[in-house]
Parts: C-alpha cells; structure tokens; sequence
C-alpha cells in the first residue's frame, strides 16, 4: 500500500511538471509569434460597428435552402429565411425574420411543426434581465396575456415578454378562467 501512495505521488509530481513546462513553451511560441510594432501599424482595424450575419449571408445558401424556404413560407408568408444552409430538421440553423428585424437560432422541425417553439414577430423569448421586471401589470397588458393564452403562445413566452414571473402569468390566467 505504501509503495503504491508513494508511486501515484511521484506521477501526480511528474504531470505538474510537464503542465509547467508545457506552459513555458507556450508562452516563448506566443512571443515569437506576436507581431513586431512595424506590423501592428499596418494591421487594418476593422469598424466597431458589427454587420449583422444576415446582411452577409442571406441569399447565399438559397439554391441548397429551397425546399426548406417553401415549407418556411408556407407557415410565415414569406417572412422568415434561413440564413445558413439546412443540413436537416434537427439541426439548429440561423434564421431571420424580415418583419422584426430578428436573428435566432432554432431546429426546423421546431419552427414548422411546435405551436411553442414558433417564432412570433414583437415577442423577445429570450430571458428577461431581472432589474428589469416590471411589478405591476397594466389593464392593456393583462388583455394582450390573455391573448397570446388563447392563441396557444406558452405560458414562459408570455412571462420572458411582459418580464414577469411564470407563477405570476399562471395566476393572472387562473382569474380570468383561461387555465
């Protein structure tokens, strides 16, 4: 037992001086790497403004996308377009939306075919920042919860939209006999 403490400390050693030295080899790579002040001067910076990936690439997979953006159109009147190429339903691709002005990632069998996952213009589902959450709800926005409940929108859309707790939606639903 003693001889076998003794050897797993001995390799334990071992590995952390390979890390180390590991480490050091990197470190003298990275500075024979590192450009000199002459070639910093010439590197072209690029504006900080980002150019939205759909403006880039929409329209450049349209040939490989077709049968895809004819299901697409059948759903969403043309509205949302693939932005990278379908490889295949489950496969999360770039999409956007030409109303809202969106990018997002999803799986087509998603966007066709789930009630829940599909994607509904002036509605954010991403998650709601918390110093954001509103405490009190608007008689105009308990009328559009109600809404968006009975045209099948989930529950944790509605909530990420008004910024309001899941709990909060549910109850405001009970009272209105929309469970």
């Amino acid at each position: 037992m003693a001889n076998n403490k003794k050897r797993k400390k001995r390799i334990k050693r071992q590995l952390l001086k390979r890390i180390k030295e590991d480490q050091r080899n990197k470190v003298h790579a990275i500075n024979e790497v590192l450009p000199t002040e002459e070639l910093q001067s010439t590197i072209i910076s690029f504006p900080e403004k980002e150019i939205p990936s759909a403006d880039l690439y929409l329209g450049k997979y349209d040939k490989e996308n077709k049968e895809y953006q004819v299901l697409l159109d059948n759903r969403y009147k043309g509205t949302v377009k693939p932005i990278e190429r379908f490889v295949n339903f489950n496969a999360s691709i770039l999409h956007y939306c030409s109303d809202c002005k969106k990018e997002w990632y999803s799986k087509p069998l998603w966007l066709l075919t789930s009630a829940n996952q599909e994607h509904i213009c002036g509605v954010d589902t991403s998650r709601v920042n918390p110093k954001n959450i509103r405490k009190k709800l608007t008689t105009d926005d308990k009328l559009q919860m109600y809404k968006m409940a009975e045209q099948g929108i989930s529950k944790t859309k509605i909530a990420n939209h008004f910024g309001i707790s899941r709990p909060t939606v549910i109850s405001h639903l009970r009272k209105a006999g929309l469970n």
